[in-house]
């Protein structure tokens, strides 16, 4: 959980009103919410709401629904390969235009540019047949290399989302990753064990 996340948490929570007003948006959040309805929900006064709103949060809550909606959507698009409209529809926003805006002013990326960079590599490369060269009978196989012996020693081979290939390890044969980015997604497939070389008679 992120500090953001804990703070608003607490505020929330401490405070009845807004406690309400949280639990509606999370329910109805693919719906428009206009300001009159949040108020209702809390059980405040239209402008006397938005007054307590921003004075306890420090946001108005116009921008307070934007965040939550566009929180949505990155967990949307983390987890499946959705249309960028599709996702904007389902989070509650209106038009694509504000989607885009908003999505980018609060990540820094457009929507287009965060589903790229957690879309796993490996669905274009199972995608396609056949791509594993496969030994012909009378082909000798290569033994395995010095570093890994055992498939205990390579457990799982991760593959990472972005473009740009991180270095191979040369002593353990895994990519270096490094510090992974917050909201990268990063997929373990199974080591492939390779069958010792023959033994000459």
């Amino acid at each position: 959980m992120s500090d953001r996340e804990d703070f608003e948490r607490r505020i929330f929570s401490y405070y009845p009103p807004l406690q309400r007003v949280r639990e509606y948006v999370e329910q109805n959040l693919s719906e428009p919410i206009s300001l009159r309805e949040a108020a209702s929900a809390a059980g405040l006064e239209e402008k006397y709401f938005s007054a307590f709103f921003h004075r306890k949060t420090g946001v108005c809550f116009r921008d307070w629904l934007a965040g939550r909606r566009v929180d949505r959507a990155i967990e949307i698009l983390t987890e499946r390969d959705d249309t960028i409209t599709n996702v904007a529809a389902s989070v509650g926003f209106q038009d694509l235009g504000t989607f885009e805006r908003s999505f980018k002013r609060l990540t820094g990326l457009t929507p287009r540019d965060f589903k790229r960079s957690v879309a796993p590599q490996a669905v274009a490369q199972a995608a396609i047949p056949n791509s594993h060269p496969v030994l012909q009978a009378d082909e000798p196989l290569e033994p395995a290399p010095a570093e890994i012996t055992t498939l205990a020693a390579v457990e799982s081979l991760p593959l990472y989302a972005s473009a740009a290939r991180p270095p191979v390890s040369r002593v353990t044969g895994l990519r270096d990753l490094g510090p992974l980015p917050a909201g990268s997604f990063l997929m373990a497939t199974p080591a492939v064990a390779r069958a010792p070389a023959a033994i000459p008679s």
